[in-house]
């Protein structure tokens, strides 16, 4: 419990004007080093003051929270269960509710109409940061995913990896209480990330002192929702084409449920479920397939106060995710990919009569795995394989462009996480030397954590089709027994029959024969010459972290210092890092009205177990196949024996050093103001340190060193006030990055056969890698973003949330769906009969700014002694514009105005 004397809190109040009482609350001793204990203030219960703490009034301020900015020094946006509650959404993600915040983008793909009917956690990126680079605690717990999270824009058929992402929970808003949201001048208390923080508290389960129960409904379908068809109504053929083919059929349902009884004076139970679900079609084959996919939030918390510890929460959290999916154009490909998992914290406080004790203990286990065919092939589209519908004439290709026919997936594959957490951190009372008073904070935490990879069997990737031709003399193709990857000459009426119904001997100069030999032919010859190989794995890898800091926050006068330093070492990188965490302000009136906000910040990088995994992946091999007088031989290994192997040797921790500037300013009955500029450069960033090395063991090794480097700018306003029964928020950013990867020109014959692209950039085009492409995307920063909103009560039973946003045009490189013949690759293979594989396209684009406006409305009705029914209505993109998705010049639908209604009993 935070303790302040009465004339502070009065003056604080005061000199805010009309901000609502709970940021008020929230922001008194605004300076103050809060941040685990200002939870307090955000619940509606009220504890007693111990008899052995020191003799300090004991206050605290309930109220109505509407802003979402305090004047402090720290970097942090306040979102609180009313504003989560009110804000208008689609499945309740909470990154949809982030990424309404200064410096807060989603990815490029959020409005994507493939995005209609997902129910999966939004990617956002903090500060010019990956998205896996921001920090995500819940009750103290981390759920960042470190399998692989840039996994996330994969297809739900990657070759050698499973789509995922940077959190290993999808947490759903309808479990959560409040979320603190830092995007600089970051307390020295988290680690473990370079971008922002991402806190999440879920409510108390003593807040009521008697029981409650809510249950409630949400709903959306493909009926409600409009779309733009943009150019395509019209094939490649000519022919119409159905709009319900082209537009997305989806059904969603979002069913929550939350129960809380104290079991005593000091103590409760709570329990909260939000169950997800989402039926959607998918256009395969110019047919509609089905593929669902659900989500289950269960939270359990137990809370105790006033006993052997002044607060006392033990929570468990179970958060699977399952998506029944198939690759869309490619037969018999349904997969099965399975995310999430379950995680426990017991958090405790205890007051002694020097300071504060807080102690947080975590344990959570994941997974990201995939149930799907055994092996993938590419084939040629001719007769007998003539299914391929997906490569659609592409303006800037030349001849090389293959259409093919694809079949089959690429393997079971599991991935496991677990972690453990011990937190714990000591706050002295204040004291005071000379004019100056201390507030001192000293911390300890320990990390376990470990990732796991298991493929059972081998996995095949046939990407390297022929057409085999028996012209010229040759045999006959003879697949000698291999019935999978190979198909031999089938005709509907033997050359016989068909001669003796001509009359004559088939004349292949003759247009007629040529025409009627063709339509004779079920089946065409061909086979696969070259096979990439993913071998049976099972692997395990740990990584332990030790973490120790100390905060003297000092106030003298007007001024106000949080003087931090974060230690840590882990046994993977064996390295000791050293980050200070510098913030201040400057009270420039004395009444807390005008704050000159400064600081100087190092964060460093986490994921270090993500790459010792990939260091100890095996990588894949490849093989190649002779054939002889028309037989086909055994497979053998070709030259290239193994793919690249990964070492981090001898690497120093990537980091982020920050400097801030900000003004934040109350104006009295017209809210409160801020104007920040953020600058990182982003150092010691992993990259490719040379050509790969052929090591004694046949395997060629990529060393990686610290020669990454990047720099992130950012201008950044933002507005809060309230009016009456009105609240209202703007903010706004120009932001900038940078990264020194600004070439797409990698030397690609020293990266992994499944990290080739064929990127085209001003209508030109050239191999690449996938890592390249990600560089390049990087570098398309959107620079101008505007977001707003306004909350009224119109009557006790009635109110509205609206809410909008601007986002100015930028570039990106999006992948197209196609493919096409990479050239000759001889450097691969030198002994292999070998031309070319079939490598994914990628493109250059621009999409348009564009401007969207959120509503949401509720209406709650008295059902007396059985409570009360509130009906809502969530329509995002209200007036129907244009996302801008589908760039110049191409076919497709993008999403228009979408619609959920739901209700919600409480008693």
């Amino acid at each position: 419990m935070l303790r302040y004397n009465r004339n502070m809190l009065a003056g604080l109040v005061a000199s805010i004007g009309l901000l609502p009482l709970q940021v008020a609350a929230q922001a008194v001793d605004s300076n103050q080093d809060n941040s685990a204990e200002e939870k307090a203030l955000v619940s509606t219960e009220t504890t007693e003051p111990k008899e052995d703490q020191d003799n300090v009034e004991h206050i605290e301020v309930i109220g109505r929270y509407i802003g979402i900015e305090a004047p402090e020094a720290f970097g942090r946006f306040m979102l609180s269960k009313d504003f989560i509650r009110n804000a208008p959404k689609t499945t309740g993600d909470i990154n949809d509710l982030i990424a309404l915040l200064p410096g807060v983008q989603l990815s490029e793909d959020a409005l994507a109409v493939s995005q209609a009917g997902e129910i999966r956690a939004k990617q956002i990126s903090i500060s010019g940061a990956q998205p896996w680079q921001t920090g995500f605690f819940i009750n103290g717990m981390n759920f960042n995913s470190r399998l692989d999270p840039g996994a996330y824009n994969r297809s739900e058929g990657a070759v050698n990896d499973v789509q995922g992402g940077p959190q290993n929970f999808n947490v759903n808003s309808q479990i959560v209480d409040s979320i603190d949201v830092y995007d600089s001048n970051i307390p020295v208390e988290f680690g473990g990330f370079s971008g922002g923080v991402v806190d999440v508290q879920t409510a108390s389960a003593v807040q009521a002192d008697k029981a409650r129960v809510s249950l409630g409904y949400r709903g959306s379908n493909s009926d409600w929702n409009q779309y733009h068809i943009i150019n395509g109504d019209i094939d490649d053929d000519g022919d119409a084409f159905s709009t319900e083919l082209l537009t997305p059929e989806f059904e969603q349902q979002s069913v929550n449920f939350l129960a809380s009884t104290p079991l005593s004076e000091n103590q409760g139970l709570l329990v909260s479920v939000n169950y997800l679900t989402a039926k959607k079609s998918k256009v395969s084959f110019r047919e509609i397939v089905n593929t669902e996919r659900q989500n289950i939030n269960l939270l359990v918390k137990y809370s105790l106060r006033n006993a052997f510890f002044d607060n006392l929460d033990w929570s468990v959290l179970y958060a699977p995710y399952e998506n029944r999916n198939l690759q869309e154009n490619v037969l018999n490909s349904e997969l099965v990919i399975s995310g999430g998992g379950y995680g426990t914290t017991l958090n405790a406080e205890k007051a002694f009569s020097s300071g504060e004790w807080i102690s947080e203990f975590s344990f959570n286990t994941s997974e990201n795995s995939r149930e799907a065919p055994p092996h993938f092939y590419l084939w040629l589209q001719a007769n007998g394989k003539a299914w391929g519908r997906d490569t659609a004439v592409d303006d800037d290709l030349d001849d090389t462009q293959q259409p093919v026919s694809r079949e089959g997936g690429f393997g079971d594959l599991d991935k496991t996480q677990t972690t453990a957490t011990w937190r714990n951190q000591f706050q002295f009372n204040d004291w005071q030397w000379g004019r100056a008073e201390h507030r001192l904070k000293v911390g300890l935490s320990a990390q376990y954590q470990a990732l796991g990879r298991k493929r059972n069997a081998d996995s095949y990737y046939y990407n390297s089709a022929v057409q085999y031709s028996a012209s010229a003399g040759n045999n006959a193709l003879n697949c000698s027994g291999y019935t999978l990857d190979c198909v031999e000459l089938s005709l509907a009426k033997s050359i016989e029959t068909l001669e003796a119904e001509l009359g004559e001997p088939l004349d292949f100069s003759n247009p007629e024969h040529i025409l009627l030999y063709s339509d004779n032919v079920l089946v065409s010859p061909q086979f696969f010459n070259f096979r990439i190989v993913y071998p049976t794995e099972n692997i395990r890898v740990n990584v332990n972290q030790i973490g120790i800091y100390l905060n003297d926050q000092i106030h003298w006068d007007r001024l106000t210092l949080n003087a931090g330093l974060r230690y840590e070492y882990d046994d993977f990188f064996k390295n000791h890092t050293l980050a200070p965490r510098f913030s201040g302000s400057w009270d420039w009136f004395d009444d807390n009205s005008t704050l000159l906000v400064f600081g100087a910040s190092r964060y460093y990088d986490a994921g270090l177990a993500t790459y010792k995994l990939k260091q100890e992946s095996k990588p894949y091999y490849t093989e190649f196949r002779p054939i002889l007088n028309g037989s086909l031989q055994a497979w053998v290994p070709s030259s290239l024996d193994a793919d690249l192997r990964y070492r981090y040797e001898g690497l120093d921790s990537p980091y982020n050093d920050e400097v801030v500037l900000a003004l934040k300013q109350s104006l009295g009955a017209f809210g409160f103001v801020s104007l920040r500029g953020i600058h990182r450069w982003q150092r010691d960033q992993l990259a490719r340190a040379s050509e790969s090395e052929l090591g004694a063991d046949g395997y060629r090794y990529a060393y990686q060193d610290n020669s990454g480097f990047g720099t992130s700018s950012r201008i950044s306003l933002a507005w809060s006030a309230s009016w009456r029964a009105h609240s209202f928020w703007a903010n706004t950013d120009f932001s900038h990055t940078k990264s020194n990867g600004d070439s797409y020109n990698e030397a690609v014959d020293d990266v992994s056969l499944d990290e080739l692209v064929w990127y085209i950039g001003n209508g030109v085009g050239s191999l690449t890698t996938q890592s390249a492409v990600a560089t390049l995307n990087t570098n398309f920063s959107r620079p101008l973003r505007v977001n707003f909103g306004w909350h009224a009560d119109w009557t006790e039973a009635f109110s509205t949330t609206l809410n909008g946003a601007f986002t100015d045009a930028y570039h990106t490189a999006v992948a197209t769906g196609q493919y096409i013949s990479s050239g000759n690759i001889a450097w691969l293979c030198n002994d292999c009969d070998v031309d070319s594989i079939s490598v994914p396209i990628y493109r250059k684009v621009e999409f348009a700014r564009r401007w969207q406006v959120n509503l949401a409305t509720r209406y709650t009705l008295s059902l007396h002694e059985w409570g009360n029914l509130t009906l809502s209505v969530d329509i995002t993109n209200l007036f129907n514009t244009r996302t801008y998705m589908v760039t110049p010049g191409n076919d497709g639908v993008e999403t228009g105005r979408t619609l959920w209604a739901g209700a919600r009993w409480d008693w």
